[in-house]
């Protein structure tokens, strides 16, 4: 049976919650009109990773804003 000590999971929450930070940032410029509001929220649902995964999940299938046209 395999332990998993603190260490690991802290070192494990580090790596993750910045990354999820920078993804959903880059997905909140594309599907939100706040995407600093939504990389916030993503790098603290970091350190909960089955809630992260879901927000993920959510901003993954969330419809992309309509772009702006030009008539030029």
């Amino acid at each position: 049976m395999t332990t998993i000590n603190f260490t690991d999971l802290a070192i494990f929450m580090l790596i993750l919650a910045p990354c999820m930070g920078f993804i959903c940032y880059f997905l909140g410029k594309r599907k939100t009109s706040n995407p600093i509001r939504t990389a916030i929220f993503g790098f603290f649902s970091g350190f909960i990773p089955p809630i992260g995964l879901i927000y993920l999940l959510i901003l993954v299938f969330k419809h992309d804003l309509p772009s702006a046209q030009s008539n030029v």
